[in-house]
């Protein structure tokens, strides 16, 4: 995480629209998903993730996947 904060650092503060929160000093020892049976998948993205969601063609409904377009 510390990893994705640093490279997406924002360039404004806390609003109601966007809120980010983070603190490098609070870490689990226990991954609680397991409990229910869902596990992480590791995919290989193509570009990075900072492009990804930069691009304006993803917000576009009839180009990508309603899965994907809510993930998003």
């Amino acid at each position: 995480m510390d990893w994705f904060y640093q490279d997406n650092l924002r360039e404004n503060s806390n609003s109601k629209r966007c809120k980010l929160l983070y603190n490098p000093e609070i870490k689990f020892k226990h991954w609680i998903y397991l409990d229910f049976n869902v596990y992480i998948k590791r995919i290989k993205l193509r570009d990075t993730l900072t492009e990804i969601m930069s691009s304006p063609e993803i917000y576009l409904r009839s180009k990508v996947p309603a899965e994907i377009y809510d993930t998003l």
